[in-house]
């Protein structure tokens, strides 16, 4: 409960300590089938939907990550924006795969019959993959949005050996 749990929860237990995603890592955390419920005087919103979890991290580990659940949570309008007042997962199914690695690969090559009209995004060297950058700044504090990898002075030892 409150500012400080929240973000000491998601920067040490589900970023073991580091911000970003390492390289090669793969946390896919979709949220499908949203309803959403404002109430009347729009001061609050309530909204619940289903997310389907992927990931291997950390990265090489060997174990995929499988996960189902549903959400029902509750937002209040503070000023312009909307902000989480409660958030609650309750997971359907939650289970790791032994003996697996995701693999992390780039698109096709562009087609020569019917080429893009523009370069894609290029690639990452810190993720090794492309990555488009957020278009939109952070939506509470308007600074510009965050990298979406991890530096290298967070990563694990055992990465960051990996990325030299």
């Amino acid at each position: 409960i409150g500012k400080q749990r929240i973000g000491r929860f998601l920067a040490d237990v589900l970023g073991g300590g580091r911000s970003g995603l390492l390289r090669d890592e793969i946390i896919h955390h979709i949220q499908l089938q949203l309803v959403i419920t404002i109430d009347e005087d729009r001061q609050g919103a309530s909204a619940r939907g289903r997310a389907l979890v992927q990931g291997n991290s950390p990265p090489g580990s060997g174990r995929l990550l499988l996960a189902e659940g549903i959400y029902e949570n509750r937002y209040v309008r503070q000023g312009d924006g909307w902000r989480i007042k409660s958030l609650w997962w309750v997971p359907t199914y939650y289970f790791q795969v032994a003996g697996f690695d995701a693999a992390v690969f780039d698109s096709g090559p562009p087609s020569e019959s019917f080429p893009p009209d523009l370069p894609s995004v290029p690639i990452d060297a810190r993720l090794g993959r492309r990555f488009p950058p957020f278009h939109y700044p952070h939506p509470t504090t308007d600074a510009p949005a965050p990298a979406s990898v991890a530096s290298p002075e967070q990563m694990p030892a055992a990465s960051a050996k990996a990325q030299a």
